[in-house]
Protein backbone atom coordinates (compact mmCIF):
# COMPACT_ATOMS: atom_id res chain seq x y z
CA UNK A 1 0.00 0.00 0.00
CA UNK A 2 1.20 3.39 -0.95
CA UNK A 3 1.50 6.28 1.37
CA UNK A 4 -1.35 8.48 1.74
CA UNK A 5 -1.51 12.09 0.90
CA UNK A 6 -4.61 14.23 2.31
CA UNK A 7 -5.31 17.00 0.33
CA UNK A 8 -7.56 19.86 1.58
CA UNK A 9 -8.86 21.90 -1.61
CA UNK A 10 -10.88 24.92 -2.29
CA UNK A 11 -12.03 26.07 -5.87
CA UNK A 12 -13.34 29.13 -6.48
CA UNK A 13 -14.67 30.17 -10.21
CA UNK A 14 -17.06 31.18 -12.14
CA UNK A 15 -16.53 28.95 -15.27
CA UNK A 16 -18.91 25.75 -15.06
CA UNK A 17 -16.55 23.62 -17.34
CA UNK A 18 -13.29 23.78 -14.83
CA UNK A 19 -16.24 23.32 -11.54
CA UNK A 20 -17.48 20.18 -13.50
CA UNK A 21 -14.35 18.91 -14.62
CA UNK A 22 -12.60 19.76 -10.96
CA UNK A 23 -15.63 18.10 -9.30
CA UNK A 24 -15.08 14.94 -11.46
CA UNK A 25 -11.33 14.77 -11.01
CA UNK A 26 -12.24 14.35 -7.09
CA UNK A 27 -14.73 12.35 -7.46
CA UNK A 28 -11.54 9.83 -9.56
CA UNK A 29 -9.92 10.21 -6.21
CA UNK A 30 -12.67 8.94 -4.21
CA UNK A 31 -12.54 12.58 -2.70
CA UNK A 32 -15.60 14.24 -1.77
CA UNK A 33 -16.92 18.03 -1.74
CA UNK A 34 -17.59 19.05 1.77
CA UNK A 35 -18.82 22.51 1.05
CA UNK A 36 -20.79 24.01 -2.29
CA UNK A 37 -21.91 27.77 -2.24
CA UNK A 38 -22.86 30.39 -5.18
CA UNK A 39 -22.39 33.69 -4.81
CA UNK A 40 -22.67 36.22 -7.05
CA UNK A 41 -22.02 33.69 -10.35
CA UNK A 42 -19.05 32.44 -8.71
CA UNK A 43 -18.80 28.45 -7.74
CA UNK A 44 -16.55 27.93 -4.53
CA UNK A 45 -16.39 24.11 -3.54
CA UNK A 46 -14.28 22.82 -0.71
CA UNK A 47 -12.99 19.28 -0.22
CA UNK A 48 -10.44 16.17 0.12
CA UNK A 49 -9.41 13.30 -1.56
CA UNK A 50 -7.06 10.86 -1.15
CA UNK A 51 -3.59 10.41 -3.33
CA UNK A 52 -0.22 8.41 -3.51
CA UNK A 53 2.95 10.21 -1.50
CA UNK A 54 2.16 13.91 -2.70
CA UNK A 55 0.13 16.74 -4.62
CA UNK A 56 -1.46 14.75 -8.04
CA UNK A 57 -0.06 18.26 -9.95
CA UNK A 58 0.06 16.63 -13.34
CA UNK A 59 -3.97 15.67 -12.85
CA UNK A 60 -5.09 18.99 -12.30
CA UNK A 61 -2.72 21.00 -14.38
CA UNK A 62 -4.80 19.08 -17.35
CA UNK A 63 -7.47 20.76 -15.88
CA UNK A 64 -6.59 24.08 -14.49
CA UNK A 65 -4.13 24.86 -17.84
CA UNK A 66 -1.59 27.71 -17.35
CA UNK A 67 -2.84 30.40 -19.83
CA UNK A 68 -5.47 28.91 -20.83
CA UNK A 69 -8.20 28.61 -17.59
CA UNK A 70 -8.82 32.62 -16.29
CA UNK A 71 -11.90 32.23 -13.74
CA UNK A 72 -10.67 30.01 -11.53
CA UNK A 73 -8.25 29.65 -8.01
CA UNK A 74 -7.56 26.42 -6.79
CA UNK A 75 -5.57 25.93 -3.62
CA UNK A 76 -4.47 22.74 -2.23
CA UNK A 77 -3.02 21.83 1.17
CA UNK A 78 -0.97 18.51 0.95
CA UNK A 79 0.25 16.10 3.55
CA UNK A 80 1.77 13.16 3.85
CA UNK A 81 3.51 12.41 7.46
CA UNK A 82 5.51 8.99 6.28
CA UNK A 83 6.76 10.71 3.87
CA UNK A 84 7.61 14.32 5.71
CA UNK A 85 5.62 15.96 2.56
CA UNK A 86 3.51 19.18 3.51
CA UNK A 87 3.17 21.51 0.40
CA UNK A 88 0.99 23.98 -0.87
CA UNK A 89 -0.32 24.43 -4.18
CA UNK A 90 -2.23 27.50 -5.54
CA UNK A 91 -3.52 27.93 -9.17
CA UNK A 92 -4.79 32.08 -10.01
CA UNK A 93 -6.17 32.86 -13.04
CA UNK A 94 -3.85 31.30 -15.85
CA UNK A 95 -0.97 29.75 -14.11
CA UNK A 96 0.38 27.49 -11.43
CA UNK A 97 2.35 29.11 -8.53
CA UNK A 98 5.67 27.00 -7.50
CA UNK A 99 4.31 24.44 -5.16
CA UNK A 100 5.19 25.67 -1.44
CA UNK A 101 7.00 22.68 0.71
CA UNK A 102 8.29 22.44 4.32
CA UNK A 103 11.31 20.78 4.46
CA UNK A 104 11.95 18.51 7.24
CA UNK A 105 15.53 17.60 7.72
CA UNK A 106 17.38 14.30 5.96
CA UNK A 107 17.69 13.10 9.21
CA UNK A 108 16.85 13.93 12.89
CA UNK A 109 16.94 11.89 16.18
CA UNK A 110 13.39 11.16 18.91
Amino acid sequence: MANECVNRFQLVTSDEEVLKKVTELVKEYSGEITFNSVTDGKHIIEGTFISNWNFPLEDFSEVLIDGETEHAVFKCLSEEPGMDYVAMNIFTPAYWWEEQTFDMPASYEV
